[in-house]
């Protein structure tokens, strides 16, 4: 629970974890709500520090994904 800087309560948030595959480097955002246009936001803002990655893989997470998949083609 996180107090809400606007309404001063408390609310359950949602942690966002983004780390890069080779260098292992990770951010970690807290959301109050979890929806397609949050989930891109925080990719924004996670991404807005590094330089650009040539490969992202998405986990299964239903705001991000359409359609699973079960092997990643090179």
């Amino acid at each position: 629970m996180v107090r809400d800087p606007d309404s001063g309560k408390y609310r359950r948030t949602r942690l966002f974890v983004l780390t890069l595959g080779c260098s292992r480097k990770c951010v970690r955002l807290l959301a109050f709500k979890s929806s397609t246009r949050v989930w891109a936001e925080l990719h924004e803002t996670a991404f807005a520090g590094w330089r650009s990655t040539l490969v992202i893989v998405l986990d299964n997470l239903r705001e991000g994904v359409l359609s699973p998949i079960s092997t990643i083609q090179a």
